[in-house]
């Protein structure tokens, strides 16, 4: 199931897509970190209960994410104040890649994981 070439100290769940750091000037990311140091946002909760086969495999919600979503609208409003280099700025539904190669199968339902997000990084 899971992307033999990458480890679970990878696995993350992805909240916003910023840029394509292979491609941007070497400043940008620096520039990121320190804007995120006056960050804030209340705790969410997220919850994953499918897996979705798209470009690439992924655990995905039939729920809201009304939480998620509200925290991704105030991390793009705070980049968006601190000037930091936000390229992209797109707020994906959150989920996460267990695999970047797709396995052709179907999507599946399965039993809930979920968590308390508290910390981003």
């Amino acid at each position: 199931m899971g992307d033999p070439g990458r480890g679970p100290d990878l696995l993350h769940v992805t909240l916003i897509s910023l840029y394509d750091l292979h491609y941007a000037p070497p400043e940008w990311l620096p520039a990121i970190i320190a804007a995120l140091d006056g960050f804030a946002a209340a705790p969410f909760s997220l919850r994953f209960d499918r897996i979705e086969n798209r470009k690439t495999v992924t655990l995905r919600t039939r729920g809201a994410l009304a939480e998620a979503r509200a925290f991704q609208k105030a991390l793009v409003n705070h980049l968006l104040r601190e000037k930091a280099p936000i390229m992209d700025g797109t707020t994906p539904e959150p989920h996460i890649t267990i695999n970047y190669r797709g396995d052709r199968l179907n999507a599946q339902k399965m039993p809930p994981i979920g968590w308390t997000v508290d910390e981003i990084s």
